[in-house]
């Protein structure tokens, strides 16, 4: 339950960190709720990454930093979903049938999804590059290269949130 919390508060930091940089674009509001999700969390990516590289990759730091991002933005955030929310939608009509059973089947699929998404890794990628390497990171708290893997020299914005979570447990 602590880890989902946690990977909780890293989706809410991205989108509050994204939604300061795209509030003014001209998109619809799901649209920019979704744009700002993604922009946050690679800017938060690249935090991670620029905080690896510089070996300073310990819990009291990334914990002040998901507190500032968490203060810088919040508040806009919540704006702009309130906003959002009060935004009158033209042709919004009541759902039939075929509309209603459309959004059973997503929530059925998300729901299996997720449970895919929580089981044990098996797949040979995940367990020798993107489970390893951040946990090699969190525990030389830098991006060091030990040379046991090719594909350490290209961490990508999942390792990097990786990290940050494995970095958010070993806190709690």
């Amino acid at each position: 339950l602590i880890d989902l919390l946690g990977a909780g508060w890293i989706f809410w930091i991205g989108a509050g960190t994204g939604w300061r940089f795209i509030r003014n674009a001209e998109i619809t509001g799901l649209e920019k709720i979704a744009l700002a999700e993604a922009a946050g969390l690679g800017i938060l990516s690249l935090l991670i990454l620029g905080l690896s590289w510089a070996g300073i990759f310990y819990p009291p730091v990334v914990i002040l930093l998901l507190i500032l991002l968490t203060l810088f933005g919040s508040i806009p955030l919540l704006r702009g979903i309130v906003r959002v929310a009060r935004t009158p939608r033209p042709g919004m009509r009541i759902a039939g049938g075929f509309s209603v059973f459309l959004g059973l089947f997503l929530a059925l699929s998300l729901l299996l999804s997720l449970g895919t998404a929580l089981c044990p890794p098996v797949a040979w990628d995940a367990l020798i590059y993107h489970l390893q390497i951040p946990e090699q990171i969190v525990a030389a708290h830098s991006l060091s290269f030990p040379g046991d893997s090719i594909f350490r020299e290209m961490p990508q914005a999942a390792e990097m949130l990786g990290g940050e979570g494995i970095r958010l447990s070993a806190f709690g």
